[in-house]
């Protein structure tokens, strides 16, 4: 046994462990909530991920029917709104088609499969490998107004490293921020095009089909 267990606790002692007991206590909840925040965001961008990939894949076909891509979303939102009640609209399912077709290059071909046929959530959470997708898909949906993949890139870059909210995101784009920076003059400090966390060096990652 610690003889310093034997030591009678003081008044003084007692607090400063209690404050201690309250500081880590708070600490460790916030931290775990964070987590928590983030893995339901990242499974739901993985989420709209691979819907954008299997709308993509069951257009195909039908490249050359007049409509035909505008019915496979329609069928779609028709049958995950009466499945789920809402959240599954024309618009949401054209962004989630747009999401995959502009980050296509982000989720590996055994990283895909493991969340659409393992239905696993726990890709990340204890990983050395970097999540795909950094931001809420709020902020995506913003990014992917932008066509200029470079100044994508950047603003996505700068949003995560600077833990940029929503608005402040649409702040710095309207400012022209990425321009600014672009055109300074030689000599002086520009930005250059980095890959954000989780990008593949692969283009047009063609993921085998899982439905």
């Amino acid at each position: 046994m610690d003889n310093n267990s034997l030591i009678p606790k003081t008044p003084d002692t007692l607090a400063v462990n209690l404050n201690a007991l309250c500081r880590n206590s708070i600490e460790l909840i916030q931290h775990a909530r964070k987590i928590a925040v983030n893995q339901v965001n990242l499974v739901q961008l993985m989420t709209y991920y691979a819907l954008g990939y299997w709308i993509v894949e069951e257009q195909q076909p039908g490249k050359g029917r007049a409509g035909y891509g505008k019915k496979v979303i329609q069928t779609l939102s028709d049958a995950l709104n009466t499945e789920f009640g809402k959240g599954f609209s024309v618009d949401t399912l054209e962004n989630a088609r747009k999401f995959y077709l502009n980050y296509q290059d982000r989720i590996s071909e055994a990283v895909f499969r493991k969340f659409v046929e393992g239905k696993s959530d726990t890709l990340f959470r204890i990983s050395d490998e970097p999540a795909p997708f950094t931001l809420s898909w709020s902020h995506y949906l913003q990014l992917m107004r932008i066509k200029n993949p470079d100044e994508r890139s950047f603003y996505e870059i700068e949003a995560t490293k600077s833990a940029w909210s929503l608005r402040t995101l649409q702040r710095q784009y309207n400012s022209s921020l990425y321009e600014r920076l672009d055109s300074a003059p030689t000599g002086a400090t520009k930005w250059e095009p980095v890959r954000a966390a989780g990008t593949q060096p692969e283009q047009g990652r063609s993921h085998a089909s899982c439905a």
